[in-house]
């Protein structure tokens, strides 16, 4: 039976409503929340709780199932493979976290940023070269802080700020730590739906807590993850910003128990499902549904589970395309073993990303030079190949309808 929000319950039937918050806030395993939740325009604010339940624990049980699955996937694709999924993973993740926030980005821009980080020119400066670098970091499981709210800031400051410096110069932050003043979240006909924490020692406390929360090691850390993200949001410490950083600060934690690839998928299953993921806050901090954090635990944990599902599904499909034209080209009889290898590798650039491999990439993967790469690719039939001149960086692909 699926968890439903004290809201819903209230609406059904209110006359089992009350009762079932006492239950749920006075259960064996529920725990208790030095935070207090209110909703805009209303007095009354009340304590956060979140109370285990029998759905929670089949979605935990269930994410690890799928993330097992997975991991044999992965470790069953060429190397190449997996560096080009991941790649357009983390693209479409990026580009995603962005469009939902409404601040317009093109995987273009952000292909840039990834082929400078290679790059690692400190000379140049690109848009979302402080994002994709920390993507990357979260891609090599680089350690990151987010211990105190003075790390948060740090990173804040690393990861968004020239941005929303550069959509509005006044979004800076301008507190001791967060904002100095308040905020208001609006709809589009400037209906007040949430107002963040204020003032700011207030709001230091609260994210103080909700950080205690999320290195509490006694919750799975699917439920801490959920938890913060919540309360990341309802905080909500900076005037602008804070949606893409709460994305990423919930895929650097997964990344580290899942595979990247769900930590990735993250952002354009909420993007697909934005109305659900704005009613997930909505309910969970409505008066009618006092303090119970536990409706959003459960429906962020279906998100992961989600992802999972739409990872696992997407790969089951790419790799059944790659058995497929890989059985095409060994019955080409290419005899030239480096010939043999770059359509192998052109393929899986092919099926696993949009944009194909550049030339740099193929010499690396390849260990041949430029000239050697350039001359094979002068013997393949010209129908074979797609190259994007587009760019600066041109990106090679095989047509497979010409193969």
């Amino acid at each position: 039976m699926a968890y439903e929000s004290l809201k819903k319950i209230y609406y059904k039937d209110n006359s089992k409503w009350l009762e079932e918050y006492n239950n749920r806030f006075n259960a064996p395993f529920t725990e208790h929340f030095d935070i207090n939740i209110k909703q805009y325009g209303h007095n009354e604010a009340y304590p956060a709780f979140f109370c285990h339940n029998a759905e929670i624990t089949y979605l935990i049980n269930a994410i690890h199932s799928l993330n097992l699955e997975l991991t044999f996937k992965q470790l069953s694709l060429p190397t190449v493979a997996m560096h080009q999924i991941t790649q357009a993973y983390m693209i479409e993740e990026i580009q995603a976290s962005n469009e939902i926030e409404g601040v317009r980005s093109s995987r273009k821009e952000i292909r840039a940023a990834l082929e400078l980080a290679k790059l690692a020119n400190k000379d140049k400066a690109v848009r979302f070269s402080s994002i994709v670098s920390k993507y990357n970091k979260l891609l090599t499981k680089t350690k990151i802080k987010f211990a105190t709210c003075q790390d948060i800031r740090k990173f804040y400051d690393e990861f968004i700020l020239e941005e929303v410096a550069t959509e509005n110069i006044k979004n800076k932050p301008d507190g001791i730590i967060f904002r100095a003043d308040n905020v208001e979240l609006t709809t589009g006909t400037q209906k007040v739906l949430h107002m963040g924490t204020y003032p700011e020692a207030k709001l230091i406390d609260e994210m103080e807590k909700a950080l205690a929360i999320l290195h509490d090691e006694r919750y799975p850390l699917v439920i801490r993850v959920a938890l913060f993200h919540y309360l990341f949001a309802y905080s909500h410490p900076f005037y602008d910003g804070n949606g893409r950083t709460i994305r990423f600060i919930t895929s650097y934690f997964l990344a580290w128990d899942f595979s990247p690839l769900v930590a990735f998928n993250l952002s354009l299953l909420i993007k697909r499902n934005r109305k659900n993921y704005y009613t997930m806050f909505e309910e969970t901090t409505s008066a009618l549904n006092r303090g119970d954090l536990s409706f959003f635990v459960t429906e962020f944990l279906h998100i992961i589970k989600s992802s999972a599902e739409d990872v696992i599904a997407c790969m089951d499909t790419q790799i059944a395309e790659l058995k497929k034209w890989d059985a095409k080209i060994n019955s080409l009889n290419i005899k030239d073993k480096t010939t043999y290898d770059l359509y192998r590798i052109l393929l899986q650039a092919t099926i696993f990303s949009l944009e194909g491999i550049t030339m740099q990439d193929l010499t690396t993967i390849l260990k041949k030079s430029t000239n050697t790469i350039k001359s094979r690719l002068n013997t393949i039939p010209q129908n074979h190949l797609i190259i994007d001149t587009s760019e600066k960086v041109h990106r090679y692909k095989l047509d497979l309808e010409k193969l």
